[in-house]
């Protein structure tokens, strides 16, 4: 991309982005000189960008006519769920694309498997057992309506699929079952169909998502480990995890979209498998990953996320002066090589965020402009 002069006019407010939810305010839209969205896939593809990605250049959509998003209180649109929804997915639950069962709980926020009931006892049965969804009898054109403000903003757009492979076959068989099967070379040979069959699913469903809402890039989540270590070897991520995921991403790539992986876990040994399946991002959890030291070894050919609390911001009470020196310190140390090893990262909560933001942008569009950092 040309590089394009830095005005001082950019940092004018220009009102807000639309707010997926309709009750939190949209992020704050600055007067940049291409939309968020282009910035965004310069970044991610290594065209030179003129800004760091920041919060509020993407937003995030998962509509409730996915059964998972309403079965795991995840639903981002206009029609959230409501406290008597969550509430009954708490006590009487809800089923996902499956027809799994998935209870709310509200103290963690999100919905779990009712535990020792598992559908599936060994991989071998899957055809027995398992039923696949029919994506075309969900309601994507009523879905398009009712959002249809979200889908021509400038922001990069993207819908969380929240049960991966390895999820997926948890909320089957439970935890011990699933990491057993991975393992297991008896059942080995049907997860390989399982997991195809399920990577085919999940390509049609994104191409559902992008003829209905123009989705930008998919955003793909499997936790693969506890806070100390994988749940399992990087040698079984590539024989059994590798493969579909990489269908999937090729699949998308194809579609114009790209794909961030977001991964809870300890998972630094895995990042090789994730480079090759050819994931765009990898977001991995806060605190227990290494991001600098991973961006260090791995940021050439993964773009790696950082949280807010990956640079030193944990908790509700950042304030602005520790944001700012935080997001002049981020744009210093990662700046001068992004658009060779790109980065992303989140902002704080509260009014911080606005001030990590701005700084963010406008650090970085003046230094990749050739210009002074602001003072």
């Amino acid at each position: 991309m040309d590089r394009i002069p830095f005005s001082p006019d950019e940092l004018v407010e220009a009102g807000t982005f639309p707010s997926a939810t309709g009750v939190m305010p949209g992020a704050v839209k600055f007067s940049t000189p291409i939309s968020p969205k282009d910035n965004y896939f310069a970044a991610i593809k290594k065209e030179n960008p003129l800004w760091m990605i920041k919060g509020g250049d993407t937003a995030m959509f998962a509509p409730r006519v996915v059964p998972d998003n309403f079965a795991r209180v995840f639903v981002v649109e206009r029609q959230m769920q409501t406290d008597e929804e969550k509430e009954f997915v708490a006590t009487v639950g809800s089923p996902d694309m499956f027809g799994i069962m998935w209870e709310y709980v509200p103290v963690t926020g999100g919905s779990i498997v009712r535990p020792g009931l598992p559908a599936l006892d060994d991989a071998n049965n899957w055809k027995d057992v398992i039923t696949f969804p029919d994506l075309d009898s969900y309601d994507w054109e009523g879905a398009r309506e009712a959002n249809i403000e979200l889908f021509g903003t400038e922001q990069a757009l993207n819908t969380w699929q929240l049960n991966g492979m390895f999820e997926r076959l948890i909320s089957w068989m439970d935890f011990e079952n699933a990491a057993m099967a991975l393992i297991d070379d008896e059942q080995k040979d049907a997860l390989h169909e399982i997991f195809d069959k399920l990577a085919d699913l999940y390509i049609d469903l994104a191409a559902k998502y992008k003829e209905y809402f123009r989705m930008d890039y998919f955003y793909f989540h499997d936790d693969w480990g506890s806070q100390r270590s994988p749940f399992f070897s990087l040698a079984t991520a590539r024989e059994m995890l590798v493969p579909p995921l990489k269908k999937i991403v090729d699949a998308c790539h194809d579609m114009g979209m790209l794909v961030e992986f977001h991964s809870c876990g300890a998972n630094a040994k895995l990042v090789p498998a994730m480079i090759e399946i050819g994931f765009d991002v990898w977001n991995g959890m806060s605190l227990i990953n290494d991001k600098a030291a991973i961006w260090e070894e791995y940021g050439d050919q993964i773009v790696i996320g950082f949280g807010a609390a990956d640079i030193g911001l944990v908790g509700m009470e950042v304030t602005e002066e520790a944001a700012i020196a935080a997001a002049e310190a981020f744009v210093e140390k990662y700046g001068p090589t992004y658009s060779e090893k790109p980065v992303i990262v989140g902002a704080p909560f509260g009014p911080a965020g606005a001030a990590f933001n701005k700084v963010i942008y406008e650090n970085s569009r003046k230094m990749f402009a050739g210009l002074e950092a602001a003072e």
